[in-house]
């Protein structure tokens, strides 16, 4: 059993900027922290019995508003500087977009060794294409680097689909809504849906949080990946490791899986989030 260690995302406003600067406390969780999390575990996943999630999980009974500020100031890092990724990450300072690889790593590979990651075969790395910042390519790295010692592994990056090939999974939307599992504004019906599909159809590139909403709809979003490219690596693959950034609806992720399993049904997948929701899992 791992032991949880708390830790805690504070921010405070810089008058002189407007912006807010982020630290990092990996000792204690206090009140005011824009986000408290806890430390990796593995939970299996309720996607399918051969799917397992493991990363940094959001304290759900903690809402605080200033949450979306952190990831959008996540998902823009820039990597300054490349250094010995074994450095500890424990209380920087840092403002605008300056976190370095360094300290990226660092929070990552504490990951990665709670949960003993190098003592697992990882035939393929697979994660989604990011066109709002490096994050997601920065995580992989570091893990590509981290299991590489053990094992030559490949990393398949997913490209999203033309946005003509969207399409919304209304079998589950009405199951799910006469069984209450999910509760939809009054204003959402088939007109507002394929409205908004027509609008997403015709974008340039397809984006989840742009065009689809309210969140509720995400989860019955589906196509919006081509698979086709990352075929030779998932069809053979024994072991294959999931990655995104934030796991905060699961959409991706579901996807993500979903288009594995077309190719492969018999691989173990396991899935990392640098940091998620853990009832989204």
């Amino acid at each position: 059993m791992l032991r949880p260690i708390y830790a805690g995302i504070n921010g405070k406003l810089d008058p002189a900027t407007n912006k807010y600067k982020f630290s990092v406390d990996f000792d204690n969780n206090q009140p005011d922290d824009v986000i408290q999390f806890i430390e990796p575990f593995f939970q299996k996943s309720a996607i399918d019995g051969s799917t397992y999630w493991f990363g940094y999980a959001f304290n759900d009974g903690q809402a605080n508003p200033r949450r979306d500020e952190f990831i959008e100031f996540m998902k823009h890092v820039q990597p300054e500087r490349l250094v010995d990724p074994d450095d500890e990450w424990s209380g920087f300072d840092y403002d605008d977009l300056h976190l370095t690889q360094s300290d990226l790593d660092s929070m990552i590979i504490r990951s990665l060794d709670r949960i003993h990651l190098n003592n697992y075969t990882v035939d393929t790395i697979v994660y989604p294409e990011s066109k709002s910042g490096n994050l997601v390519s920065m995580i992989v790295q570091c893990i590509s680097r981290y299991i590489y010692k053990a094992r030559e592994v490949v990393s398949t990056e997913l490209k999203k689909s033309d946005p003509s090939k969207v399409q919304f999974n209304y079998a589950a939307f009405y199951r799910q809504l006469e069984q209450g599992a999910i509760d939809v504004p009054d204003f959402v019906d088939e007109d507002y849906i394929e409205n908004m599909l027509r609008k997403a159809r015709t974008a340039p590139s397809f984006s989840l949080r742009k065009y689809i909403r309210p969140t509720v709809l995400r989860n019955f979003v589906t196509n919006f990946y081509d698979m086709e490219q990352g075929v030779p690596a998932v069809s053979g693959a024994d072991t294959i490791l999931v990655v995104d950034d934030f796991g905060t609806t699961g959409t991706t992720i579901r996807e993500i899986i979903r288009n594995i399993r077309q190719i492969n049904t018999n691989c173990e997948i396991y899935v990392f989030t640098l940091m998620g929701n853990k009832r989204k899992k």
